[in-house]
């Protein structure tokens, strides 16, 4: 068994990936899915993406990933300090595994091409906030005092974290991922009566790799204020909440400007092409869709720099009070602390990419499930109902 005082190893890169070619790279998935014959439950499994030069392969990786294990023991640990805040140590482990990869590789040979595992190059691990209080059953909130007016306001995404370590290199395949997190006061209960319960935790691990596309320079102008009002107003229907492909359609929905008057842009982007071609989203043809996919190109750098602090990230699992196997959710929700402070504030950004390479991201959740920690602190698998099929890889 595990005790709380376990402490988080930091693995170096099993491996590195050469490319064919110096000039080749993957193309965005989202732009040119692959298609090999995999059945829609597979492909949300895993991502594939074609090479932009060899045509023989195909790069694949997992959507997801589970809690690492030692000796059958899950690499958990979890300790209440003295002042109530908490420290949470946790490795998952990200892989395509057993019967699934052996399935998802043939498959990709039988259509006549080389898997290789995706060359993921860095990681950013983004902490979802809990949606729901294990203890009162309702949503998790916190009234704090605004120090420049006095006023009490209530947040219902609160941050538990006080400070964050993770590993940043990756994500390779069957490499481990460690997350340290110091919790404030509120996180450390809500954690240690999650974990007490086992009910399940989630992570997103935002994977970032270099993708083929168009040499561009772009200057991106924001308005915080007008696209607070945008998100308020697109996020009605779903009551505030966004589910990831919601967000994806609100940043290119914004990062486009459309159907909107110039002066209503809550994003404006002047975007230069290799040849010196200028493109401008408050003017561009709503009809040429070649020019909004280069559009789109500086839309996804600025969503990279700013979407951490525009938007939350909250977990949404309905399981509450019995262990779960099944695959995390989570929506997003704008962050009203952020942008009262930044409410009349306007930024300004330069983005590049002379040589046609770009930055592009993917975000699976991790998720920390099946597992029981008892009142002295040791954590151990939890091997009832579907939790034994988990740990077995069944």
């Amino acid at each position: 068994m595990l005790k709380n005082s376990f402490k988080v190893l930091l693995l170096s890169p099993l491996f590195s990936l050469l490319h064919t070619s110096a000039q080749a790279y993957p193309v965005d998935p989202n732009k040119v899915p692959v298609s090999i014959g995999l059945d829609a439950k597979s492909l949300h499994d895993f991502q594939l993406a074609y090479d932009s030069q060899d045509k023989s392969i195909v790069y694949y990786a997992p959507k997801t990933g589970r809690v690492a294990t030692i000796n059958g023991m899950p690499l958990v640990g979890y300790q209440t300090l003295p002042d109530g805040s908490g420290v949470f140590n946790v490795q998952f482990e990200t892989g395509v595994f057993g019967a699934d990869k052996e399935l998802l590789i043939r498959t990709i040979e039988k259509a006549g091409y080389k898997a290789l595992p995706f060359p993921f190059f860095k990681t950013k691990v983004v902490p979802l906030t809990p949606g729901i209080d294990p203890d009162t059953k309702k949503p998790i909130c916190i009234t704090e005092e605004d120090p420049s007016t006095g006023e009490k306001i209530t947040t219902c995404d609160p941050t538990l974290y006080s400070a964050l370590a993770y590993s940043n290199n990756g994500p390779s395949l069957n490499q481990n991922i460690a997350v340290s997190a110091m919790l404030n006061k509120v996180g450390a209960s809500v954690y240690r009566q999650m974990l007490r319960g086992g009910n399940a935790l989630q992570i997103n691990l935002h994977a970032q790799y270099y993708s083929a596309g168009d040499a561009f320079s772009a200057t991106v102008e924001v308005n915080y204020s007008k696209i607070y009002q945008s998100y308020v107003s697109y996020s009605r229907r779903w009551d505030g909440f966004l589910d990831r492909s919601q967000l994806s359609q609100f940043w290119e929905q914004e990062g486009l400007c459309l159907n909107k008057a110039a002066d209503q842009c809550g994003v404006r982007i002047t975007y230069k092409d290799s040849r010196g071609n200028i493109i401008s989203n408050v003017t561009v043809d709503p009809n040429n869709k070649e020019a909004q996919e280069k559009l789109l190109q500086s839309v996804e750098r600025l969503r990279q720099k700013l979407e951490d602090q525009l938007f939350s990230a909250i977990g949404t699992n309905a399981n509450i009070t019995e262990p779960g196997t099944a695959a995390p959710r989570f929506t997003y929700k704008i962050n009203e602390a952020f942008f009262r402070k930044e409410v009349n504030v306007n930024a300004k950004f330069e983005f590049q990419s002379p040589r046609g390479i770009n930055i592009s991201e993917t975000v699976f959740p991790l998720s920390v499930g099946c597992i029981q920690q008892t009142e002295s602190g040791f954590v151990n698998r939890n091997l009832l109902g579907d939790c034994k099929l988990y740990w077995s890889g069944t």
